[in-house]
C-alpha cells in the first residue's frame, strides 16, 4: 500500500505538503494522536532555496 494511502486510512485529517515529498521521511505516532507525515527540515529548506527562497526567507517560511 502507498505511503499517503495509509496515512489518510489511519488518519483521514492528515496533513500533506505536495511541494515536499522529497522531503518526506515517514510517519511519526504521537501518544493519544492519530499518526501524521514527518519532514526533514533541512531538506524542506533545501526545497524553498531551490525554489528561490534565500536562507532566512526560506527558515522564516518554514518556521511558520
Amino acid at each position: 500500500m502507498e505511503f499517503w494511502e495509509r496515512l489518510a486510512e489511519l488518519n483521514p485529517n492528515a496533513i500533506r505538503f505536495d511541494n515536499f515529498d522529497q522531503a518526506l521521511i515517514g510517519m511519526v505516532y504521537v501518544y493519544g494522536s492519530p499518526p501524521i507525515a514527518a519532514y526533514d527540515r533541512d531538506r524542506c529548506i533545501g526545497i524553498l532555496m531551490r525554489d528561490g527562497m534565500t536562507v532566512e526567507t526560506a527558515e522564516e517560511y518554514f518556521q511558520y
